[in-house]
């Protein structure tokens, strides 16, 4: 059924009993860059609304503290053509915001996080904002950090822009923002997150996301979500910058990996990138406890990864990529049904 002009009236006050503020980080905290081009937003405290909002960029959204306008027929009718499911069926906005939010918090039980969506509706396609916040009081929202998305429907492609974490500093005079700082600095939210996105595509009927991996974590990190190279020619050029990177390591590891590197880089398939991020010590018969912390943390096929720029995609109808994706999120208590 099409949405009409009064679907799009969330007030988000109505829809939680909250009078919350938005704690902006401070001047030399980041978010993306985007918030500290003005030292008036140093230590601002701002009203947020919390639902869906129609247009305006993120950095507009939080200067003028109000994310939401009353839509035009446009709006409406390309709402209606880019929110068509498969089945016919539009979803509102109330059904995007749902998606969205729907258990944030399972990556950190015990606290109250939602997420703020932006919309930008263009003829073409929808891109999404995403700002994830963690509700301490009924007066403090911090926010967690943000997403942009955006997805073409015309192609069933989604392209994933952004993912970073708020940075806050660690020095804070102020003793309860000090608190809130250390409360919510590393609170988890891009599993929980990136699984309600995934649910809102497939509502949708999108097949395929896409990403360009390697501007922070994320070249180690998003093989972990079953995403792989996007084309042989991507992977093959992939694969001669992890042979340069391997003759960095350890001796103890580089000798004991040469043979599974061998074996994967071999391997034309761009999935094999999978068999590279599981490299472990453990499965190359080293003990931990010999080497330094980054290949606990990462592990080898992770450090191999670190800093590698690559593109690429995640085939929601790929049976391999999608048991991946989906016993990969049930490690964070995120399950993808």
């Amino acid at each position: 059924m099409p949405v009409r002009r009064e679907d799009f009236s969330i007030d988000p006050r109505k829809i939680y009993p909250l009078k919350g503020k938005l704690w902006l980080p401070d001047q030399d905290d980041q978010v993306l860059g985007l918030l500290h081009k003005s030292k008036t937003l140093k230590n601002w405290q701002i009203d947020l609304p919390r639902g869906i909002s129609i247009r305006g960029t993120f950095r507009n959204v939080l200067l003028k503290a109000s994310g939401y306008r009353e839509p035009t027929d446009r709006d409406v009718e390309l709402w209606n053509k880019h929110f068509k499911g498969p089945n016919g069926d539009v979803l509102s906005p109330q059904d995007v915001l749902n998606y969205v939010q729907v258990d944030l918090n399972q990556e950190a039980p015990g606290t109250t996080i939602l997420c703020f969506v932006n919309v930008e509706l263009t003829e073409r396609n929808v891109r999404l904002l995403l700002i994830p916040y963690i509700h301490i009081d009924e007066d403090t929202l911090v926010p967690l950090g943000l997403m942009r998305r955006i997805l073409t429907p015309q192609t069933e492609l989604v392209e994933h822009h952004t993912a970073v974490r708020s940075k806050y500093d660690a020095d804070v005079d102020d003793p309860q923002r000090a608190q809130i700082v250390k409360n919510c600095k590393k609170t988890p939210f891009v599993s929980a997150l990136t699984r309600n996105c995934i649910r809102l595509y497939l509502a949708l009927g999108y097949k395929s996301i896409e990403l360009t991996a390697g501007f922070s974590a994320g070249s180690a990190v998003w093989p972990k979500y079953a995403f792989y190279p996007r084309t042989d020619k991507e992977w093959k050029e992939l694969k001669t910058r992890i042979r340069d990177k391997h003759i960095s390591l350890p001796k103890p590891i580089k000798m004991a990996a040469i043979a599974r590197l061998r074996t994967i880089t071999r391997n034309n398939d761009p999935q094999s990138i999978y068999w590279l991020s599981d490299i472990t010590l453990t499965k190359l018969s080293l003990k931990p406890n010999l080497f330094d912390r980054k290949f606990a943390k990462y592990k080898v096929g992770g450090v191999l990864l670190q800093s590698q720029r690559w593109k690429g995609k995640l085939d929601l109808s790929n049976q391999r990529a999608r048991k991946r994706l989906e016993k990969y999120l049930g490690t964070k208590n995120c399950t993808l049904p």
